[in-house]
């Protein structure tokens, strides 16, 4: 994310560097390449505007990566919570009073430890005796 960020705005700046010295680039082309052709200051200044435009779209692009990300570890919160129904007092109480299903039963369906299904059982026993 960061180096999106940071390409954006180097975009941005190399964009508006381009259009700002258009007969400096034009000079610099001449030298580089040897020929006597100069590129239409037009076509520079459209060059550098399509770099500035790209990286605008990148730095667009941060906030909605962003977003997604957000939302995915949300989704994913969302979804640990759901399978740890043990701790649950009311559905562990169904489950174990009232269904009569045993501690290694409830602890396969859940994927954890007879401990840890024992644990909040002696946590839900604690609070009903008190």
């Amino acid at each position: 994310m960061i180096f999106e960020i940071i390409f954006g705005i180097m975009l941005i700046v190399v964009g508006m560097g381009i259009i700002i010295n258009t007969e400096g680039i034009q000079i610099l082309v001449l030298f580089y390449s040897g020929f006597l052709i100069l590129i239409p200051t037009e076509l520079i200044s459209i060059i550098g505007i399509a770099i500035i435009i790209i990286g605008i779209v990148f730095l667009a692009l941060v906030p909605l990566r962003l977003f997604k990300n957000i939302r995915e570890y949300k989704k994913k919160v969302i979804q640990y919570e759901e399978k740890q129904e043990y701790k649950n007092p009311s559905w562990l109480t169904h489950q174990y009073y009232d269904l009569g299903e045993s501690i290694q039963d409830i602890a396969n369906e859940q994927n954890v430890s007879i401990v840890a299904i024992r644990k909040w059982i002696d946590k839900l026993n604690h609070v009903s005796e008190d």
